[in-house]
C-alpha cells in the first residue's frame, strides 16, 4: 500500500480528493503547518523535511502548488504531486516549478501548455465532482430559486480598486476601457494584449512590484491576475446578475450583496459541503461565470452543479466541448443578452431543462468523479514513468 503525506488547507474540494485517494488504496497522513509565505519559508521547509524523515512515505500531495512544499520535497528526495484547482497561480511562476520532485496536474490546457513548453513536469487533468457525497446531502430541506448564483462577487477582494487612486488619470481610463472591452469578449485575452511595454512602463512608475527571490513572475502578469482579473469578475457578475434580475427572480449566495440591484434576493454565503448541493439541486437554473484568470479550463463550480443534478447555464469556455456536449449536458451562453434569452427559454421549457440536468449528472457519474480523476492521475504517472 502506498503512503502519502497530505498537506491540508482550506481548499473546497480537499475532502473529496482525500476520499478518492483513500478509495484508490493509499494510506494518508495529514499535516497543516502554517507558513509565512507560499514562496519562501525556511522554517516551514525544515519542518516538512523532518516529517518526511520520521516516517516512510511514497509521496507528498497537495491541492494547488506550493513552492515551499516543492523545495522541501526536493531536499528530501520525495516525489511531490500537486493538483491545481485555481488558475492562474503565481506560485507556479517560480524556479521551484522545475524541481525534479514535481508531478504537477493542471486543469487549464493553456496553463498546461505554457509550463510544458518551459520544461516543467506538468500534466493535464480536469477537475471533478463527488457525486456520492452530493447525492446524500442534496436531498435535505429544499433551498433554491428560479435562478441562482453561488460564488464571490469580489467586491472587496480585488486589488484594482485599492490601488486605482495611485494610477495616473490616463492609466485609470486605459484600464477601465480594457475591462469594458474584455467583458464583451470570450475566448480572447484582450487585457493581455493591451498590457503593452509602454503601458507596463507607465504602470511600473506608479506601483511598486516585489517578487520572491526565485520567482520569474512579472508586473504585467501579477497586475493582470490579482488586480484586473478579480476586478473583471466583479464587473461581469454584477452586470449579468443585474440584467437577469430585471426579468426573473434571482438569488445570490455570496459574500457581498448588490445594493443597486433591488430585484436580487441576497441570501448570504452557503456551506460548500452541506448547503451548496441543496441550492444547486433545487434551483431551476444555476449560473456559472468563470473568472477570466481561468483561460480555457472548466472551474470547479461547473462540475459541482452538474454533480448535484443541477441545470447549468455557463459562459463559454474552450474546453467545454472536449468534456461535455453543449445543449445536451449543459447550456452555454456567448453574451449577456444570450444568457438572458436562454434563461427565459429554459424557465419556460421545464421538460427540456430537467432532461439537460439529468444528462449532465449522468455524464459526471460516468466520467468525471474524483475516483475517475485519481485513477487517471496514477495512470498518467505510470505511463510517463514518474516514480511514486
Amino acid at each position: 500500500m502506498k503512503k502519502a503525506l497530505v498537506y491540508r488547507w482550506k481548499a473546497y474540494n480537499q475532502r473529496y480528493v482525500e476520499a478518492a485517494l483513500q478509495n484508490a488504496g493509499i494510506e494518508l497522513t495529514f499535516f497543516d503547518l502554517a507558513y509565512k509565505s507560499m514562496d519562501e519559508d525556511d522554517i516551514f521547509e525544515e519542518k516538512v523535511v523532518r516529517l518526511l524523515r520520521e516516517d516512510s512515505f511514497d509521496f507528498v500531495f497537495s491541492i494547488n502548488y506550493f513552492t515551499i512544499l516543492s523545495n522541501a520535497c526536493e531536499r528530501a528526495g520525495m516525489p511531490y504531486i500537486s493538483w491545481l484547482c485555481d488558475s492562474r497561480l503565481l506560485t507556479m511562476h517560480n524556479n521551484s516549478v522545475f524541481n525534479a520532485c514535481n508531478r504537477i496536474f493542471v486543469f487549464d490546457r493553456v496553463d498546461y501548455a505554457e509550463f510544458k513548453r518551459l520544461g516543467a513536469k506538468v500534466f493535464y487533468l480536469p477537475l471533478a465532482a463527488n457525486v456520492a457525497r452530493m447525492d446524500r446531502v442534496r436531498s435535505g430541506e429544499a433551498s433554491g430559486a428560479e435562478i441562482s448564483f453561488v460564488g464571490s462577487m469580489y467586491a472587496e477582494k480585488n486589488e484594482y480598486d485599492k490601488c486605482k487612486s495611485e494610477l495616473t488619470p490616463y492609466l485609470q481610463g486605459y484600464f477601465d476601457a480594457a475591462l469594458r472591452a474584455q467583458t464583451d469578449v470570450y475566448g480572447e485575452d484582450v487585457i493581455g494584449e493591451l498590457l503593452t511595454d509602454d503601458i507596463v512602463l507607465k504602470l511600473g512608475a506608479c506601483l511598486s512590484f516585489e517578487k520572491a527571490k526565485e520567482s520569474f513572475s512579472s508586473l504585467p502578469l501579477a497586475f493582470a491576475v490579482t488586480h484586473l482579473g478579480f476586478k473583471l469578475a466583479n464587473i461581469e457578475r454584477t452586470k449579468l446578475l443585474t440584467l437577469l434580475s430585471g426579468h426573473f427572480p434571482v438569488a445570490l449566495y455570496s459574500d457581498a450583496s448588490l445594493p443597486d440591484a433591488a430585484g436580487i434576493d441576497y441570501r448570504g454565503t452557503v456551506d460548500y459541503w452541506t448547503q451548496m448541493p441543496k441550492v444547486f439541486y433545487n434551483s431551476r437554473i444555476n449560473l456559472n461565470v468563470t473568472m477570466r484568470n481561468i483561460r480555457t479550463g472548466l472551474p470547479l463550480r461547473m462540475f459541482d452543479i452538474m454533480g448535484c443534478e443541477g441545470f447549468l447555464l455557463t459562459n463559454y469556455q474552450a474546453e467545454i466541448a472536449s468534456l461535455f456536449e453543449p445543449g445536451r449536458d449543459l447550456v452555454v451562453y456567448e453574451s449577456f443578452d444570450d444568457c438572458l434569452e436562454k434563461a427565459g427559454y429554459y424557465l419556460a421549457h421545464e421538460d427540456e431543462r430537467r432532461t439537460i440536468a439529468e444528462n449532465g449528472y449522468r455524464k459526471i457519474c460516468a466520467h468525471h468523479t474524483y475516483d475517475h480523476r485519481i485513477a487517471e492521475m496514477f495512470e498518467i504517472l505510470k505511463r510517463e514513468n514518474c516514480q511514486i
